[in-house]
């Protein structure tokens, strides 16, 4: 068909492979025809739910879309009668000789709804379709009584499971377990939690397996709960929780109310379809199984919106879900305060539908966002509330009541700081796609300073402290940071979560190799047989100990590393140090993060630090992050001289150069030095440019290319030292 005109015959001569691009379309189309088949005869008799005591929108009067269609995947809803089963199968023989797609018959399967839900014979021998209980669609598994939907859940456990068993033998950290439960454990459950809900019990112990994954242990997790779902630049470890998770996959649905089964449900709740967010549980009818996950997920989101969004989200918020009628304090009970409901403010609500009052419909616009708000005129408020026709005494006992709900929502309140987003349905407006933007409102710590953050904060006084802004987020985050590796990043996690046990910790619990208890003098202190053995805290071990402080000064002189003021300023050794530039800051950071490092191993392994040691290990880690960052030229070139040292000296460089005379391997030996030179800027195995004065370069090269083979086996004169070159 051509613009509604049939064409003449033409014979298809090749069909296109399997997973070409023009494949699905062309199936698409020919499917096509089968589905308006089925939609258009009149001989297969669709059905429509009734219900006497149902309202219309709660399954009262609902028709039931005959069709639902994924691909190959279909499924078609009709009344069961054996005339129906017959036209069905006869549809399918005709579509088979039009198109040349038979249907298996033995593998579609008739799934009874309604009455007779355990009866599985077959209602008559004409077809041969299967009768049974439940059918797999799309991957998950239904019940015709949809009471064993959380087994699908179970078999996501067992598959996590054998997932963890795998990885744990690989023995990787936290950081590596983190990364890995995010890829291949959450992945199992986003598409059934995004429109299922699991059972509590069964959802906490796929959270407990997952989280004890990630930490590394059989036991509860080193970090507080509250902590562990929180993002690194809140002190957190950046975890999946899952019931934020699920919430979040199903706020999603918002952008898709449209059209539908589940849609007409929703949008019948509302005037307005942008309020379908305000939707409450008890706002649908328990048979709705498959919205209530929705709504439920809303509800989250509303509260979670609430509560962190202040003044702004408070005037936007419909005025049945906000606390404004007082209930005074009595002899036997304190004061309380309830929300409207349907029996106390009915005038807030339209036959039913949900209350979509909020305060800024009911104040005038260029007051709304003040330090006092006005309500507006009698007769808009009627007109709003659609109150206009009733009696002019009942008008008024409506705007008396409605005064006071006013008076309580905006008393000792200040709207002038208006926030963005305004409103929910503002806020999912501006959400283009995904669900990381709900995520992040439910996840979040309202404000509240964590244990860390306050031990640091009474420790310190940071934000007393000029140019300690972003302090905390740069302190909790920078263990995130991918160029330092695991054995650091967890270091630093735990130094900031005060999770690292040193032995004024250990002493409450822990005991030695003998089965002695720890005490709690200083490891370096106790080893060197000092005579004042102080405690081993945080500030004693990495700042004040004399053996921690004489391995870094030399070694922080020599490479032009500042050292603050341990007694006043201990917390940018400790936590993280701030500087201009973002090089020179990470530069700075991570030589403080070897050198804990480097102490630490020195406590486990009961040895005494010091300063030739330590420049040695700064040395190796360097090498270490730039060999396995080979792409960032910036970190190259800002670590080497924490790697290098020095450049090497005219009589070093020729001497390193007749050594590799006839050689190739020329960056292994510039490795092996561990020094810097001035003679070559070419990329060498490892990665590492070394400078030259400008001048000789450009000649170098020039000869380079011009003798290649020479260059190979001989060096040339020509490109000999010219002068000193910065580190």
């Amino acid at each position: 068909m051509v613009d509604g005109y049939e064409t003449n015959p033409f014979r298809i001569e090749r069909g296109v492979p399997q997973g070409d691009t023009a494949s699905p379309y062309l199936f698409i189309l020919v499917l096509e025809i089968l589905l308006l088949r089925i939609m258009l005869d009149d001989n297969v008799t669709k059905i429509k739910l009734t219900h006497p005591t149902h309202k219309k929108e709660d399954g009262g009067s609902l028709p039931i879309p005959p069709l639902q269609c994924f691909a190959d995947d279909m499924t078609c809803v009709i009344e069961e009668t054996e005339k129906n089963l017959i036209m069905m199968k006869t549809i399918f023989e005709d579509f088979a000789a039009l198109s040349g797609l038979e249907i298996n018959e033995g593998k579609t399967k008739v799934i009874r709804i309604g009455e007779q839900l355990d009866d599985t014979k077959a209602l008559t021998n004409k077809v041969k379709f299967t009768y049974t209980t439940n059918f797999k669609l799309l991957g998950v598994t239904i019940d015709n009584k949809l009471k064993k939907l959380s087994d699908n859940f179970e078999e996501r456990k067992k598959k996590i499971r054998k997932k963890i068993a795998i990885w744990r033998k690989l023995n990787i950290s936290e950081v590596g377990n983190l990364i890995i439960s995010k890829t291949f454990l959450i992945s199992q459950l986003g598409y059934l939690l995004s429109m299922m809900d699991c059972p509590e019990e069964l959802m906490k112990v796929m959270q407990q397996d997952i989280d004890r994954f990630i930490f590394r242990t059989g036991k509860n997790p080193w970090m507080a709960k509250d902590r562990r779902y929180l993002p690194p630049i809140e002190g957190g470890m950046g975890a999946i929780n899952l019931t934020t998770y699920a919430n979040s996959l199903r706020c999603s649905w918002y952008k898709r109310i449209n059209s539908g089964l589940w849609s007409d449900i929703l949008m019948a709740k509302v005037g307005n379809k942008e309020n379908c967010c305000f939707i409450r549980p008890r706002d649908i009818h328990p048979m709705h199984i498959s919205i209530l996950p929705i709504v439920k997920a809303f509800e989250a989101l509303q509260v979670k919106f609430l509560k962190d969004g202040g003044t702004t989200a408070r005037i936007n918020t419909p005025l049945d879900q906000i606390a404004l009628i007082k209930r005074p304090a009595t002899r036997t009970r304190k004061e309380e305060w309830s929300k409207p409901t349907k029996t106390t403010h009915p005038f807030l609500f339209k036959k039913g539908k949900i209350c979509e009052i909020t305060g800024s419909m009911l104040t005038t616009p260029d007051t709304t966002y003040s330090n006092s708000p006005k309500l507006k005129s009698n007769p808009e408020i009627w007109e709003l509330l659609g109150i206009s026709g009733l009696h002019f005494l009942r008008k008024a006992e409506i705007t008396r009541q409605l005064k006071i709900l006013v008076s309580s929502l905006i008393v000792n309140k200040d709207f002038s700081k208006k926030t963005d987003p305004a409103s929910l349905p503002l806020m999912f407006s501006k959400v283009k796609k995904g669900s990381q933007a709900y995520r992040n409102i439910l996840i979040g710590n309202s404000g509240t300073i964590s244990a860390p953050k306050s031990k640091i904060e009474k420790d310190y006084r940071i934000s007393e402290k000029a140019g300690r802004e972003n302090f905390f987020e740069k302190a909790f985050s920078f263990w995130k940071n991918s160029c330092l590796p695991a054995k650091i990043q967890i270091m630093l996690l735990k130094i900031c979560n005060h999770e690292l046990k040193l032995n004024a910790q250990l002493r409450h619990f822990a005991t030695d190799e003998q089965g002695i208890r720890v005490k709690p003098e200083c490891t370096f202190c106790t080893i060197s047989d000092e005579e004042n053995i102080e405690k081993e805290t945080y500030k004693h071990f990495f700042l004040e100990c004399n053996h921690s402080k004489s391995t870094l000064e030399p070694t922080a002189r020599k490479y032009n590393i500042p050292i603050p003021n341990t007694s006043t300023k201990g917390e940018l050794i400790l936590y993280y140090f701030p500087w201009e530039g973002k090089w020179d800051e990470l530069r700075l950071n991570i030589f403080y993060a070897i050198f804990k490092f480097y102490l630490l191993s020195c406590r486990r392994r009961k040895i005494l630090p010091n300063s030739q040691h330590f420049e040695t290990t700064l040395r190796f880690e360097c090498r270490n992050i730039v060999m396995t960052n080979p792409t960032n030229s910036g970190l190259t070139k800002n670590l080497l001289p924490l790697w290098t040292g020095h450049e090497l000296s005219e009589s070093e460089t020729l001497k390193v150069l007749e050594e590799i005379e006839g050689k190739t391997d020329k960056g292994k030996i510039f490795d092996y030095s561990n020094k810097n030179t001035i003679i070559l800027k070419t990329q060498v195995h490892n990665n590492y440019r070394f400078p030259i004065v400008a001048s000789d370069y450009q000649y170098h090269r020039l000869n380079e290319k011009r003798n290649n083979t020479l260059i190979k086996n001989k060096p040339l004169p020509d490109a000999a030292i010219a002068g000193n070159a910065d580190t």
